[in-house]
């Protein structure tokens, strides 16, 4: 069961025999991952990490835009989401407003800051709630 993610309803089809993922905007090759449209940036990583659990390394995975990409592609990927989830949840918990929350360099030079800013306000509101 794929948690989520980009966001709850993402889909994950493996076709077994073939070992090939259909990964939709769960995984995108094409850009940063979207955030926005109801993302979960707090459980995205978890969803990833879930996913590699069951991935092997020569799998084949058709991302919702862009090429096909492999497993360490994934796991990639998994690990710029667990950056931008760990940096809101440290500006949350050090009561830092919303609005003032500004990522690490690294994060702005690779995300554009319009998804940025919706993965604040998403997990922000689900911090809020929980």
């Amino acid at each position: 069961m794929l948690g989520p993610g980009h966001t709850d309803t993402d889909l994950a089809i493996l076709v077994p025999d073939a070992r090939v993922w259909f990964l939709g905007d769960v995984i995108e090759q094409t850009g940063p991952p979207m955030y926005g449209s109801g993302s979960y940036p707090l459980a995205w990583p978890d969803a990833l990490r879930g996913l590699l659990r069951e991935i092997r390394s020569d799998d084949v995975i058709v991302p919702g835009h862009g090429s096909v990409v492999d497993r360490a592609f994934v796991q990639a990927q998994a690990s710029q989401l667990q950056a931008v989830a760990e940096e809101i949840r440290a500006a949350h918990d050090a009561g830092i407003a919303p609005d003032d929350v500004r990522l690490g360099r690294s994060l702005q030079e690779y995300w554009p800051e319009s998804f940025l800013r919706s993965a604040v306000r998403d997990a922000y509101a689900r911090l809020s709630d929980g």
